[in-house]
């Protein structure tokens, strides 16, 4: 894959083993801008500001030809649900940096910019814990950088049934508020998600909005 002269010592990863119930289809396999899909929008930012990128799958979900040259694929442990917090766990257990920047497949407007702004906060800080954005008091875990140690603890609370990536968010991260993400990304494109074809339609709309202005 290309290199980039701003890349960061950290483990970029994709999040592409969600079972994409309403949208009806996968996600991330989902056509986009100018041809790519979803998820190669979004590796084409990882790829950018990390040293080393996954695609984390869930177990089944298809093998690592599918991904461009140079992506790892890994998946989720087995005997644990599928759910954001398992493939998150996954990421952290097969990085080769103690940092990891976590990306759902779903995003349409990925942010280099978002991204390397949350990378860089948590390299300063040099703490192990995590580092999401929270707008309008709404916390983003999978647009996040993750340090590793925090594997355990995950594992911990999928074994509990305690699925919520939010509250891990809340309860051990750092959240970066509002005004710091426009900094970096003014309109907030990088955290829009879809999930469904009235959220992708909506999002194509957009594209073909500013490539008409």
């Amino acid at each position: 894959m290309t290199k980039f002269a701003n890349k960061r010592a950290i483990t970029g990863a994709l999040l592409a083993g969600g079972r994409g119930r309403r949208m009806g289809t996968d996600k991330a396999l989902l056509p986009f801008a100018g041809g790519a899909t979803l998820a190669e929008g979004v590796l084409a930012v990882l790829a950018a500001v990390c040293d080393e990128v996954l695609v984390v799958a869930r177990p089944g979900q298809r093998d690592g030809t599918a991904w461009p040259q140079g992506v790892r694929a890994v998946t989720d442990r087995a005997e644990f649900p599928v759910c954001a917090l398992s493939g998150i766990h996954a990421a952290l257990e097969a990085a080769a940096h103690p940092w990891v920047l976590v990306m759902a497949a779903d995003l349409p407007f990925p942010s280099a910019a978002l991204a390397t702004g949350l990378i860089d906060i948590a390299l300063e800080r040099g703490e192990p814990t995590l580092v999401v954005p929270e707008v309008g008091g709404v916390v983003h875990p999978l647009v996040g950088v993750y340090h590793r140690s925090l594997a355990r603890e995950i594992a911990r609370r999928i074994g509990n049934g305690e699925l919520r990536v939010q509250a891990l968010a809340r309860e051990c991260g750092h959240l970066v508020p509002e005004p710091t993400v426009r900094g970096w990304d003014p309109e907030l494109a990088g955290l829009i998600n879809v999930n469904t074809p009235d959220e992708l339609a909506g999002a194509r709309a957009r594209l073909a909005g500013k490539a008409g202005s």
